[in-house]
């Protein structure tokens, strides 16, 4: 029978293990010290090779990155420019004469703006290089009005400046001016001094016509021009205002001229009122 309850018997290979282990144990121990020593400067190596790629190579990269990030791609500068309203055109500038030595100027302007008026813009007439008269105005949006300076005496040649103008922004201007500007002139007459059968020591021209406010909306005043022109040219300007046009209403308009008129080949008549200011608007009866 095998015996039971004795040592444990160990293997010639145990043995021989435990022998090289007692005998190399302070090399074994050099070994491994060595070993975490190389690990641990495998490791720190490795770290600060990370860190470097990083300060030097990386991080200025990512930071460029997220500056782009953040930076809009839009040219604001572009748009800022697109937004701003075009100047105002002086279409055409004309002089017209008169026996007692003074003359009208006549200053054709346009708006080429959809969305902006020109509320105020002053403009001024100079001779000689001073100044001879200065004119406030408004013009409103895709606007084309006339600016006169009437009775001046120049020195010399004459010319018209744009000094200053005020922009307001003014949407759905359109719409806004179809509801509002309808006048309709209609009925027409000019009569030359020899037509008009007028007697006196001027010569007297006379233009009529009738003015008609088809808009829903009353007004206190409309500035009304006639130009009497001449192969497109002004001959003879005048102003005059009428009051209180109704909606719905009709006015006759007369205006006179005492003084010589060149022949006349074509009559024009321009309104004008500021339907953005809310104070030109009669009440609603």
């Amino acid at each position: 029978m095998p015996q039971t309850g004795g040592p444990e018997q160990v293997s010639n290979f145990q043995l021989k293990a435990s022998y090289w282990y007692v005998s190399h144990k302070a090399q074994v121990r050099r070994a491994f010290t060595g070993g975490l020593i190389v690990l641990c400067l495998a490791l720190y190596s490795y770290s600060f090779y990370q860190l470097g790629l990083f300060l030097i190579v990386q991080g200025p990269e990512e930071l460029k990155q997220l500056d782009q990030l953040t930076a809009s791609s839009l040219n604001y500068r572009a748009i800022n420019t697109r937004q701003q309203p075009r100047p105002l055109q002086i279409v055409s500038f004309d002089a017209t004469g008169s026996s007692d030595g003074v003359t009208d100027f006549v200053v054709r302007l346009r708006n080429p703006n959809d969305q902006f008026a020109a509320r105020p813009v002053t403009i001024q007439l100079l001779s000689g290089g001073a100044t001879v008269a200065t004119k406030q105005t408004f013009i409103l949006p895709t606007e084309e009005k006339l600016v006169t300076f009437f009775g001046q005496s120049v020195s010399s040649s004459a010319t018209a400046s744009i000094v200053a103008t005020d922009w307001t922004r003014v949407r759905d201007f359109t719409e806004f001016a179809q509801a509002r500007l309808q006048f309709q002139i209609s009925n027409i007459d000019f009569k030359t001094s020899q037509q008009s059968g007028i007697r006196g020591e001027l010569p007297i021209s006379v233009l009529s016509f009738d003015i008609t406010n088809d808009s829903a909306y009353s007004y206190w005043h409309v500035g009304t021009y006639a130009s009497l022109k001449t192969q497109g040219r002004v001959g003879a300007i005048n102003f005059t205002t009428v009051d209180q046009l109704r909606s719905g209403e009709t006015q006759t308009v007369e205006m006179r001229w005492f003084e010589p008129v060149p022949p006349t080949s074509q009559v024009e008549i321009l309104t004008e009122v500021d339907i953005l200011d809310p104070t030109v608007y009669m009440p609603v009866e």
